[in-house]
């Protein structure tokens, strides 16, 4: 990969196993793309199912860039090389068509949960997590976003490390001005229902017997 800055970072690729196996790509960040090829293979979630096996046997790869070009043009030249070459038996690339490799495909379960279990431990790097803080600053979710994460997680019970760890995190954190005045804002009016006042008093009530029987023992 070259450091120059003028050359883009975007290109097509080509990506070969000791079988003799072969797959070509295109990507907007080429250095990128091979991590993630690497790191999903590694893992053994990699979503070619030829290119995993070839790894699993294999357990190496070589990238190569085959050429720099605008991103204009990726998918056009990536289209070239797979019409050229995917009548060919070792070439493993899975779709035909540029552009349409996951339209209307859904994970099996077993993919998922290999995923699910590649990902437990995994942390971003702090690079990675401001990045990521940055990109949120000022976006608000739509109503319908906002109604889907409510709708999923209707009925989840947070375990209790969960819910210890929030509590930990609050410690000593105020809110600004502001964020109090959009709470005062958005609860001005509001009224609980019956059964929300009845869970709030139960557990007032409970709290309180809590800290008069802790007082009794002290």
């Amino acid at each position: 990969m070259t450091d120059d800055a003028t050359v883009p970072k975007s290109g097509v690729y080509r990506i070969d196993f000791d079988n003799g196996w072969y797959y070509f790509g295109s990507s907007q960040d080429l250095p990128k793309r091979e991590r993630q090829h690497r790191w999903h293979l590694r893992r053994g979630v990699h979503c070619n199912k030829m290119m995993q096996n070839a790894y699993n046997k294999y357990g190496s790869f070589v990238f190569t860039v085959l050429d720099h070009c605008q991103v204009e043009d990726l998918t056009v030249r990536e289209q070239a090389l797979i019409d050229a070459n995917f009548a060919d038996t070792n070439c493993v690339n899975i779709v035909l068509v540029v552009g349409s490799p996951t339209a209307g495909r859904k994970a099996t379960d077993e993919t998922l949960a290999k995923m699910r279990v590649a990902a437990t431990g995994y942390k971003h790097s702090d690079e990675a997590r401001a990045k990521m803080s940055f990109a949120r600053r000022g976006k608000v979710a739509s109503d319908e976003t906002r109604s889907k994460m409510s709708r999923s997680s209707l009925g989840k019970k947070k375990s209790p490390a969960h819910c210890a760890a929030i509590s930990a995190a609050q410690i000593g954190r105020k809110k600004s001005p502001a964020h109090c005045a959009a709470i005062g804002a958005a609860s001005k009016g509001r009224k609980h229902s019956d059964e929300s006042r009845a869970k709030i008093s139960a557990a007032a009530s409970a709290r309180w017997a809590q800290v008069r029987d802790s007082a009794a023992t002290t």
